[in-house]
């Protein structure tokens, strides 16, 4: 990670914080890589399994985990661009730190912050209990679990079992892939509280990064769906991996509604 120190032209106050990656006002640009470990969690809520890494009967057989493999934010995409800007062929994440930058690195391919390598985990699996429901969204069946349940069981149990194996470190940044399984904010879980697709945050000392989200299929959710709720936590995990970095009040757009406004770095829904 690297720390900054900028003034915000909105207020012109001091605003400091730490990046996951290298420095765009480094001179010179280098670039880094992150390494990245996938964990698929089949979540079972009742008899009803939902399990990232099994072969989806209504996609060609494919899971779930291999689409998340395939996507830009793996696989990459050819003359990403944003504003109108080709900021070149990569990840979709850092084509996005590109951009946010591109005037400060003078679009220099020097630059670059990816994920790899990027290894899949083997599967773990959770029973939810009485902290998970199910509803039809359609004719496709929606896991909703309570939010405080999920990340207690991802800091006291998941994450310790996997550094205790080697499968994390602080070094590598942990993404947890769930499928067609949504938080509630209500304990236990109801579909009033429903529906948090993802979050991110970082857990211990030194901080274990991790990001969670939704790979939907259910389309309940467009356009928020298959790989988007990714791209949304992983680049706010690069950009705000601790949570702290504060900005001016903004908002009345994407994840902040009109009339409201928060003052950290968390880039809207789109």
């Amino acid at each position: 990670m690297f720390s900054y120190s900028i003034t915000a032209t909105k207020d012109n106050s001091t605003r400091t914080g730490v990046m996951v990656g290298t420095s765009p006002y480094a001179k010179p640009l280098t670039a880094s890589t992150i390494s990245t470990v996938i964990v698929p969690v089949q979540v079972i809520i009742d008899n009803m399994h939902f399990d990232p890494t099994a072969p989806n009967s209504c996609d060609s057989g494919v899971s779930a985990v291999s689409r998340f493999e395939n996507s830009p934010l793996d696989a990459g995409a050819t003359n990403l661009t944003f504003n109108g800007v080709n900021v070149g062929t990569t990840q979709y994440v850092n084509g996005f730190r590109r951009a946010e930058f591109w005037s400060t690195i003078g679009g220099s391919t020097a630059y670059q912050n990816t994920l790899s390598p990027i290894v899949v985990a083997a599967r773990e699996t959770t029973r939810t209990g009485d902290n998970g429901i199910t509803h039809n969204k359609g004719y496709k069946l929606l896991g909703i679990v309570s939010q405080v349940w999920l990340e207690d069981y991802l800091t006291s149990t998941l994450l310790p079992k996997l550094k205790k194996t080697g499968v994390l470190e602080p070094s590598r940044f942990a993404i947890i892939l769930l499928k067609n399984v949504v938080q509630s904010s209500a304990s236990p879980p109801t579909f009033k509280g429903c529906c948090i697709l993802g979050y991110h945050t970082a857990t211990g000392n030194p901080a274990q990064i991790y990001a969670v989200a939704d790979y939907d299929t259910t389309g309940a959710f467009e356009p928020e769906s298959d790989a988007a709720p990714f791209s949304h936590e992983i680049a706010e995990s690069m950009d705000d991996p601790l949570g702290t970095n504060a900005t001016p009040a903004w908002g009345g757009e994407g994840q902040v509604p009109a009339g409201s406004c928060q003052d950290n770095w968390k880039w809207p829904t789109r």
